[in-house]
């Protein structure tokens, strides 16, 4: 295991190029552009807290804040949320970047690093 990291610690600029290149064409046609991360989960976690503390006013049991559970409720759906993105990246790394790794000498270990790192990204802006 510490080869494998060791191997891919020799591509780190490599993979430090990916990450900046995936967040930067992810958003590249949106209005926003790099504000989008930030702008739609806060937006969700808005309508999640009108929702959930004004019209439904779920209570959490030992806790009297009226947006405990527009917390609970968002702290779950960031988890998923990051959870999600990794498992849709993840499927298919090694098929979207075949021509890749037969064209250039890389660790293979590089892709899945790639996708952790930018689905942290995604998920913690």
């Amino acid at each position: 295991m510490i080869e494998l990291l060791r191997g891919a610690w020799r591509f780190r600029d490599f993979i430090v190029a990916s990450v900046k290149r995936e967040f930067a064409t992810r958003y590249q046609g949106t209005q926003l552009g790099a504000l989008w991360p930030i702008v739609h989960p806060l937006a969700l976690i808005l309508i999640y807290t009108l929702v959930f503390a004004e019209v439904m006013k779920p209570r959490l049991p030992g806790h009297e804040s009226r947006f405990a559970y527009s917390i609970y409720l968002t702290a779950g759906l960031v988890a998923w949320s990051l959870f999600s993105d990794l498992l849709v990246r993840s499927v298919g790394i090694f098929v979207h970047n075949a021509n890749l790794l037969k064209k250039v000498n890389v660790h293979k270990l590089a892709f899945p690093i790639i996708a952790f790192l930018s689905a942290l990204i995604q998920a913690g802006s």
